[in-house]
């Protein structure tokens, strides 16, 4: 039998997004492994096997995670609330909307 795999996105507004992607990828790189790069405001971080992509856009950061429907739960749980985390003066929440429809969770700084 094949594991079913999924994207997971979240699309955060913020008037900060790269500071705080910057600021993620610093913090989950620490275990596995990541990298940001200032010139692209984007990065990368690797949590459970799985890498997670992070892009500053101009108003919102752009989250994209990959993974097995088993997993894809927890990795949104611990990118997400690491973010809503860091965010929590600004307000922000992450909405994660996932490839199969199935509902992604939500996290927020409260």
């Amino acid at each position: 039998m094949t594991e079913e795999r999924l994207t997971s996105q979240a699309r955060v507004e913020t008037a900060r997004p790269d500071r705080y992607g910057r600021q993620l990828v610093k913090h989950l790189s620490r275990r596995e492994g990541g990298e940001w790069d200032n010139d692209i405001h984007a990065g990368w971080v690797v949590i459970a096997g799985v890498r997670a992509s992070v892009v500053a856009e101009d108003t919102d950061l752009l989250l994209t995670l990959e993974g097995s429907s088993e997993a894809i739960g927890h990795l949104e749980l611990v990118v997400g609330s690491h973010l809503a985390r860091f965010g929590s003066r600004d307000g922000l929440v992450v909405q994660w909307n996932r490839s199969n429809g199935t509902p992604g969770t939500r996290q927020t700084g409260d």
